[in-house]
């Protein structure tokens, strides 16, 4: 898979479920996800489970925005979930 096409929609996928309600439509502020996105695409291929994905995307948002902010690990299950089908099927 190419990588701008991967970043694309991993960053889809994280506007769509929005797990910090920091993007708003009216603005259209696409870009909040973009480094998330960037480490994401990092990982995704070299996860051998959705549970292995989850700890590496729930990290991820930890280190950006503190436990907190970021929420529960099961928070960003749907988010796996749609990650898994773009980058495992």
């Amino acid at each position: 898979m190419e990588e701008k096409y991967l970043l694309k929609k991993i960053n889809e996928v994280l506007i769509l479920e929005d797990p910090i309600k920091i993007y708003f439509k009216d603005v259209d502020n696409q870009d909040e996800y973009n480094w998330e996105a960037k480490e994401i695409s990092k990982y995704v291929f070299k996860c051998k489970s959705k549970a292995a994905m989850l700890d590496i995307v729930w990290k991820i948002f930890l280190k950006t925005f503190d436990k907190d902010i970021a929420g529960p690990k099961k928070n960003y299950e749907e988010i796996v979930e749609k990650l898994w089908n773009i980058t495992h099927q």
